[in-house]
């Protein structure tokens, strides 16, 4: 009899050896399969806010060469960094009436244009706007400009502001 009491004392205690090793196991698997997903998350959202920077840039080129702001020179030669204030007035109007056709072209943005010199009152003009319903990053781009206002006697008054691209993440 006490040898058999001997081996199920030995029985159990190689069992609850054995029930100890396993659940440190999965305690190790655990905190393994946590790390790679807090870790494949991070990467995700890198993934995410690097292709928010390249189209919020993608977005800034097709902008300041939109022909509907563009100042021009004679016949058909455009001026680089150049806004015509006229067109950028009556311009507000066509992005609004086609909002559908330059959501291809800007997708989630908002593109404004402000004035900093010589009147430099703040007053932001806003070409486009089309936030999604969730924002989960945001990449800013602001570029210097030349506003151009054309006189009564057909001169050319020039001021100095930035166009501010807000890039949106859903």
């Amino acid at each position: 009899m006490a040898v058999l009491l001997f081996t199920n004392r030995r029985g159990q205690i190689q069992m609850m050896q054995t029930i100890a090793v396993l659940i440190i196991f999965f305690i190790l698997v655990s905190l393994g399969i946590v790390a790679y997903v807090a870790f494949s998350q991070g990467e995700v959202d890198a993934e995410r806010q690097e292709a928010l920077i390249q189209r919020a840039q993608k977005v800034s080129t097709r902008v300041s060469f939109l022909p509907e702001l563009l100042c021009s020179k004679g016949a058909a030669e455009a001026e680089g960094n150049c806004i015509d204030r006229s067109k950028l007035e009556s311009s507000q109007k066509v992005f609004d009436d086609n909002k559908e056709y330059y959501f291809n072209y800007f997708s989630y943005a908002t593109i404004e244009v402000e004035e900093i010199y010589p009147k430099g009152n703040g007053t932001k003009l806003v070409l486009y706007n089309h936030k999604p319903g969730k924002v989960r990053n945001i990449e800013p781009t602001r570029f210097p400009v030349t506003l151009r206002e054309t006189m009564d006697d057909g001169s050319y008054q020039y001021s100095f502001g930035y166009l501010l691209i807000t890039a949106y993440g859903k």
